[in-house]
């Protein structure tokens, strides 16, 4: 199954949050967690500024299937486990439960060419419910069948199948996850030490933790 995926832009010029990561020391699981971003306009609010350009598409529009709030859970063919915690739409968060076979490359670096971007994992029956609300707008029942179908959307979950593999540096740094056959793609910085790998159908098709510290076995 693949994972699909909606690029919005982010605001010219808005740091990317920061990711912390964890080790497991005794089971070596990496918990990625990516911060809360900071107080910052949207973008809505900063297209609307006074002098602003026009330069990215808000969080949230309106028209747009909001995003899922749950996990996704990617099994690779030789047992792999990754774990994305996601929030509304965004990933909050990468846990690499099972490791793969990971194949050091000395010439393995951070893809240069990443633009900054918010990538979103709509929800499955996000759709449904606007659909709900938009047949009858206007009336107490309708509000409330919208209501009772955000609520049933509020969290979801999906289940992946796919060959995994994984490649780093030799100190193990730089840290690339591929999730299916490779195909092109394009890099796209969703925090500053994590990266996707979105392919030309918008599926996501790997990602790359960045600056990764030792893991505490191997000092």
């Amino acid at each position: 199954m693949d994972i699909a995926v909606r690029i919005e832009p982010v605001v010219e010029g808005r740091t990317p949050p920061v990711v912390d990561y964890r080790w497991d020391a005794d089971t070596t699981i990496l918990c990625a967690t990516v911060r809360a971003d900071d107080p910052a306009p949207t973008a809505a609010a900063a297209a609307t500024a006074p002098g602003a350009p026009v330069r990215a598409v808000a969080e949230g529009m309106p028209g747009l299937e909001p995003g899922m709030s749950g996990s996704v859970e990617i099994e690779g063919r030789d047992g792999t486990w990754l774990v994305l915690d996601v929030a509304q739409g965004s990933v909050r968060g990468v846990e690499v439960a099972v490791w793969p076979d990971v194949r050091h490359r000395s010439s393995l670096r951070p893809p240069a060419d990443a633009v900054p971007a918010r990538v979103v994992l709509p929800g499955r029956r996000a759709a449904a419910t606007v659909s709900v609300f938009a047949s009858s707008a206007g009336t107490r029942r309708a509000a409330a069948a919208a209501a009772a179908a955000m609520s049933a959307d509020a969290v979801d979950s999906l289940e992946v199948n796919t060959a995994v593999a994984a490649e780093s540096d030799e100190a193990e740094r730089t840290i690339h996850f591929i999730l299916g056959p490779s195909r092109p793609v394009k890099h796209l910085r969703v925090a500053r030490d994590l990266v996707f790998d979105v392919d030309e159908r918008s599926r996501l098709a790997g990602l790359w933790l960045l600056d990764v510290p030792p893991c505490p076995t191997d000092l």
